[in-house]
This record gives structure tokens, sequence and C-alpha cells, in this order.
């Protein structure tokens, strides 16, 4: 045998060797070994949104005279779509089941799961489960063990497309029993989920939505899945907050620029997503001068449970960071109305893609302004001097730059209308207990 014989067995000994060591290696899907193969590890994805409900009955004239009905969402089927976007950036490819609107029935999500997730997946996939749409809280008699609220029993609900949440007459029979053959129970929908294998995350964006970790927790030990990840936001008693003109739900706006930054490694981890989502929430709060718990994470931060999935990697090759607007300020430009401001910077974005800029003025009124990075910015706007029929003399709105991964930098406007404004509104006042004062007396 010639010396270019040995050579050839050589190199396919290499070859077979390191097919060998690939697979060995393959089930490890941390952060630690990103630079491993993931031949082995499958990602799938369920995701799910409704926008337009299904209803009639008194809600007919309505939607024939608005265009919508009173159910209705603007934000949830393009945060969904955004966050499938989102998903699709990174090399690890995502089998996708896509359920929007009249396909989000309770049946076909129900088949999605059980047929895309229960059925395929083994200890080593990953597995996501996304919902963007309407979310309940009601008293029952039938509550889980353990759910409590005040001494007494609740449970939430994810509204599907067949709930008919437009119907004013949907609830003729029984309520609780139209609610159980309609809607995902927190309880019953926990259960379904956890006989996924391999590692879940549940991302539920809908009103009481948190009421959800409870269930998990009830049974979290005796789950099949290798573990399962529950992002939420605010407490199991609120109400969500959206905003169709920025055409997002703000828990999912923060989510997907979770997706969207990483710096170091070209993957991004749960960690990294909840600590994203979580300062971005906050800012986003500021904005809309909202009070209430901001994004959670269940198994919580620092448990035993958490370190397992902590540095679980959700997607790959992405690169990126978030843009800014450097000297960034808003002021009343001189010689003008007291009523005027005006919103300067320069946009920048560290990989020089084309930009974005929501702003919400404080005042019902909304712009989206595209720049280049690098291009000074200028906007101005006129406040006027009756909002809501009151004057005021301080608002709060707020500006956003996106780039194209919709990684984001959120500033807030605190907008004080001086002088003239407050005088306006101190008159006013004055007057108006004056008037109080003599009906008292008068009295």
């Amino acid at each position: 045998m010639n010396f270019k014989s040995y050579l050839g067995l050589f190199l396919i000994f290499l070859l077979v060797f390191s097919s060998f060591a690939n697979l060995a290696g393959s089930k490890t899907i941390f952060k630690s070994s990103v630079e491993e193969s993931s031949l082995g590890v499958n990602y799938r994805a369920v995701i799910f949104g409704i926008g337009d409900y299904n209803g009639d009955g008194d809600y007919e004239d309505d939607a024939e005279t608005y265009g919508y009905l009173p159910s209705d969402l603007g934000c949830t089927i393009p945060s969904a779509e955004a966050f499938r976007d989102a998903l699709d950036r990174g090399t690890n490819h995502y089998s996708k089941d896509i359920l929007f609107d009249e396909d989000a029935t309770k049946s076909k999500v129900t088949q999605s799961i059980t047929n895309k997730l229960i059925n395929q997946a083994d200890s080593n996939d990953i597995s996501i489960i996304y919902y963007c749409g309407h979310g309940k809280r009601q008293q029952t008699d039938d509550a889980t063990p353990g759910v409590r609220e005040n001494g007494e029993s609740h449970e939430e609900y994810l509204f599907l497309y067949d709930d008919r949440m437009g119907d004013p007459n949907r609830y003729r029979d029984d309520k609780e029993s139209h609610l159980n053959k309609f809607a995902f129970r927190d309880d019953l929908f926990i259960d379904l989920i956890s006989q996924i294998q391999g590692y879940v995350i549940l991302i539920l964006d809908s009103c009481y939505c948190s009421g959800f970790r409870a269930d998990l927790d009830l049974i979290y030990d005796d789950i099949e899945s290798e573990a399962v990840v529950l992002f939420t936001v605010h407490s199991e008693n609120q109400a969500l907050k959206g905003n169709s003109k920025l055409q997002r739900a703000y828990f999912s706006l923060c989510m997907i620029s979770g997706l969207g930054e990483n710096t170091d490694d070209f993957s991004i981890t749960i960690d990294e997503i909840y600590n994203t989502a979580k300062d971005n929430y906050e800012i986003i709060k500021d904005m809309i001068s909202l009070q209430f718990q901001g994004v959670r994470i269940y198994p919580n931060p620092g448990s035993s449970d958490y370190d397992v999935i902590n540095d679980l990697v959700i997607l790959e090759g992405i690169n990126n960071e978030r843009p800014r607007i450097d000297d960034f300020e808003i002021f009343q430009p001189r010689k003008r109305k007291y009523l005027d401001r005006e919103i300067n910077g320069v946009a920048i974005d560290p990989e020089d893609s084309d930009l974005e800029i929501y702003i919400h003025w404080g005042d019902h009124i909304h712009e989206w302004k595209s720049y280049g990075s690098g291009d000074e910015i200028e906007e101005k706007h006129t406040y006027p001097e009756l909002i809501d029929n009151w004057y005021r003399y301080y608002t709060k709105g707020g500006v956003i730059i996106f780039d194209e991964y919709e990684a984001f930098t959120a500033y807030s406007l605190n907008v004080r209308l001086e002088e003239k404004a407050k005088s306006k509104v101190f008159e006013k006042i004055r007057i108006n207990r004056i008037i109080e004062r003599l009906l008292l007396n008068f009295n």
C-alpha cells in the first residue's frame, strides 16, 4: 500500500471520528458549548394570536359603522407576526405552526400543540409557544387547589377565536362551562404543554397571564419536560397594555427586542432575553405612566430550577447592537408659543442599518419617522390648549428608535407646558372652588 493509500485511510478515519464526536456533543444546547454542533436539536414553535374576534348579536351595527368590534385588538396580530419574524432571523431554523384569527380556535391550537410538539419533540428539542390576545380572570368553584386570591378561588383563561368575544350573549347559558369549552383554562393548558418533551418556552401576552405561574409551580416537579419556562408580565390580577398606533403589545415589543440584541457570541439565551425584556419594559412603563409589576419569568431567577435553563440558547447567529439617539433632548424653541416643542438628536445604528422612530407626543398624536444612521433628528410639535376637554400643564409620552431586528432604545418625554398653561389650570380650579362654596352656602 503506497503513501497515498495510507493518507486516504487516515483522512477517512478523521472524518468518521469527527462525525461521532459531533453526535456525542449534539445534545448540549447551552451557551457554554455554542461552538459545538447543534445536530440533533430540533426547534419548533406554535404561534397563535387573535385581533379580529368572532361575534355578532348587538355588536354587528358597531362593526358595520366603525369597521371593528369592541372586542377586537389592533396590536396582537402585528405583534405575533413580529415574533415569528424574530425567530426567522436565527441560523437555528424553527419549524412553525402559525394560527391567526379564525384559525386560532381551541381545537386547532390544541391539535397543533399535540401534533407538532407533544408527538414530535424529544428530550433534546426546544419548543416555543407564543400567544397574544385577550385573557380573563374568572371566579369559579372549580379552581385548581392552591390558586387563591383574598380567600376566593379564581382561574385565568386565554380567549380563542371560537369564544365569540364580540357576542354580548355568549354567556346565555352557563358562563363557566362556556369558558371551559371555548377558552384555555390555566390549569388545563399547563397540563397540556407539560406533556411536551425537551425544553418548553411559553410566552403569554394577555391580561391576567401571570395567573398561569401558580398552576405551573403546582405541578413543576411532575412535568414530563426537561424544563418549562414561562414569560409573563404584571401580577395575576392586572390587565395588559398595547398600542395600535405602535402596532405592538408592549410586553411582546420587549420580548422581541430580547430576541434581536446580542453583541458578544452570536447566541441569545433565556437569561439574556429576560434581562433585556425586563429592562426595556421598565422604560415603557415610565412612558405610559404604568405602575404595574414588570416582566416576570418562571422558574424564578436565583432558584435551582432557573439555573437549569438560564443559559439555554434560543437563537443563534445574531450579532446586533441596539440603536440609540445621541444628544437626545426635547425643548421649547425660543420665540415660539409656550405649547411648541422640538426633539433633537442624532440617530445612530452601530450596524449602519436604516432606522424607524416612533414618537408618542403624549396628546394622542403618534408619528412614525424614517432615518438613516448618522442623520440629525429634528421633529416639531405643537400641543393643543385643550386635551381631553381639560387644560393640562403636564403630559408624558415617549420616543422609540428601532433597527431592522426590532432591537430598540426608548426615551421618555416629560412635557411641562409652562406658565401660561398652568395659569389657565389654576384659574379654572379657583373658579370651580368659588362656585362650590357659593352652592354650599346657598344650600
